[in-house]
C-alpha cells in the first residue's frame, strides 16, 4: 500500500482543529509515515528520537501523538527551545517550576 493512500483529506471546519494556527497539522505522506513509525517504535517499547531540518514538523508530529494516545500511559512536559536557551536557562526554569 502506498503511503499516499493512507493520508486523510483535511478539512478545516472540522471540530478536532484547533483554534490557533500553529497548532494546525495538515497531513502530508512524511507527517503521516513519520506518525506510523513513532507508533511503532512507542508500541515495541523503543525510544524515539526525530531528527530534521527546521519546520519539517517534528515537534508537531510528537505533540500530535501524544495527544492522541493514552493519557494514562504518558505524561508529557513541553518545553519550548530557541537558539538562545543555554543549559543554564534549562536548569534554572526546570528547578523553579519543581520548587
Amino acid at each position: 500500500m502506498h503511503w499516499d493512500s493512507l493520508v486523510p483529506e483535511f478539512d478545516s471546519s472540522a471540530a478536532d482543529v484547533p483554534p490557533s494556527s500553529t497548532l494546525v497539522l495538515v497531513p502530508t505522506v512524511d507527517t503521516v509515515r513519520t506518525e506510523y513509525l513513532v507508533d511503532v517504535l512507542v508500541l515495541r517499547g523503543n525510544a524515539v528520537l526525530l531528527l530534521g531540518d527546521r519546520g519539517s514538523a517534528k515537534s508537531s508530529v510528537v505533540h500530535r501523538y501524544l495527544t492522541k494516545t493514552n493519557s494514562d500511559r504518558h505524561l508529557s512536559k513541553t518545553i519550548v527551545f530557541s537558539s538562545a536557551t543555554t543549559a543554564t536557562h534549562l536548569q534554572v526554569r526546570f528547578t523553579s517550576a519543581v520548587q
